[in-house]
C-alpha cells in the first residue's frame, strides 16, 4: 500500500464525540485531513466541531436509514471542493457481564452498533468510494476480537466479526482505489472502559492507553499504509499465541476470570 496524504482526504468519522473519537478527530485535522464528525446529538459533539472547525452529522447509527443518510451526504459532497473520500468506523459500545447474566436486548444493540452498522454503512458507501481517485475504509476493532475474554462474550464476537469483515474487504478491494485498514487497540482510558473492567485492569496491573496515544498510532498506521495493526505489548504476542496455542491462554485467563466474576458479583449484588 502507498503512503496516505492526509491533505487529500475527507473522512466521515463515526463515534466522534467519544474519547477516542475526539482524540482521533483532533489528530486527523492537525495532519491536514478534513473530518465530518458523525455522532448522536450532544454538546460534546458541537464543542468539538467548533474547536476543530469541521462539519457535523447528528445521527444515531442504529437508525434504519443511517447508512443511506451517510451515502447521500457523500454524494452531495461531490459539489464541494473536498468531497468525501472515506470513512473511519470508530463508533462502538462495550458491555461487561458474564454471558449467562447478560441482558439480551443490550447484547443485540451492541452487536448492531459494533458490527452490523459498519457493514451496512460500508455497503452503502463502497460503490461511491470506488469512483474516487483515492479512498479509504478503516475499522477500529480490539484485541478482544482475537482473544475471547471472560465477561466480554458479545463484545469479542462483534470485534472478531469486524476483523474478519475488514480482512475480506481488504482482499476484495486490493485491485481498486480503496485502501482498507483495521486497527486493534487494547484497553483505552475512556468511558467505555469503566466500572468492573477498570477495576480488573487496575488489580491485574494491565496497561491502559490514553485516547491521544491511540489516535497517534492510528494516524501512523494510515500514513504508512499498513492494512492491519495490533497496539500494545504483550498483546501483540498474545494474539498469535491465542491463535496457535489457545490452551496456554486458557490458563493465563483463569485468574482474570475469577477476579472479574467477583467484581461483577459485588457490583450487581
Amino acid at each position: 500500500m502507498s503512503q496516505l496524504d492526509f491533505s487529500q482526504h475527507h473522512v466521515l468519522l463515526t463515534g466522534a464525540s467519544g474519547g477516542v473519537g475526539q482524540a482521533l478527530a483532533t489528530e486527523l485535522v492537525r495532519r491536514g485531513m478534513r473530518v465530518t464528525l458523525v455522532a448522536r446529538p450532544s454538546s460534546a459533539l458541537q464543542d468539538l466541531a467548533q474547536r476543530l472547525n469541521q462539519q457535523v452529522i447528528e445521527l444515531d447509527l442504529l437508525n434504519a436509514d443511517a447508512a443511506q443518510q451517510l451515502r447521500q451526504y457523500a454524494q452531495q459532497s461531490l459539489s464541494t471542493t473536498r468531497p468525501v473520500t472515506g470513512i473511519i468506523h470508530n463508533a462502538g459500545s462495550a458491555y461487561t457481564r458474564l454471558f449467562e447474566h447478560s441482558d439480551w436486548p443490550q447484547q443485540q444493540r451492541l452487536l448492531m452498533l459494533n458490527l452490523m452498522s459498519p457493514m451496512a454503512i460500508t455497503h452503502a458507501l463502497l460503490p461511491y468510494l470506488k469512483q474516487r481517485p483515492e479512498a479509504l475504509v478503516m475499522t477500529i476493532g480490539s484485541v478482544f476480537g482475537a482473544i475471547g475474554y471472560p465477561s466480554q462474550a458479545a463484545y469479542c464476537a462483534s470485534k472478531a466479526g469486524l476483523q474478519r469483515f475488514t480482512e475480506a474487504l481488504h482482499r476484495e478491494c486490493s485491485d481498486s482505489t480503496v485502501q482498507v485498514f483495521h486497527c486493534q487497540p487494547r484497553a483505552i482510558e475512556t468511558a467505555l472502559n469503566h466500572g468492573a473492567m477498570a477495576q480488573l485492569n487496575q488489580q491485574l496491573g494491565s496497561a491502559v492507553d490514553s485516547p491521544q496515544w491511540v489516535a497517534q498510532q492510528i494516524c501512523q498506521q494510515l500514513q504508512h499504509g499498513k492494512p492491519r495493526r495490533v497496539l500494545g505489548w504483550p498483546e501483540r504476542i498474545f494474539v498469535p499465541l491465542n491463535a496457535l496455542f489457545p490452551r496456554l491462554v486458557d490458563g493465563a485467563l483463569r485468574k482474570p476470570y475469577r477476579l472479574i466474576s467477583q467484581l461483577l458479583k459485588e457490583h450487581y449484588s
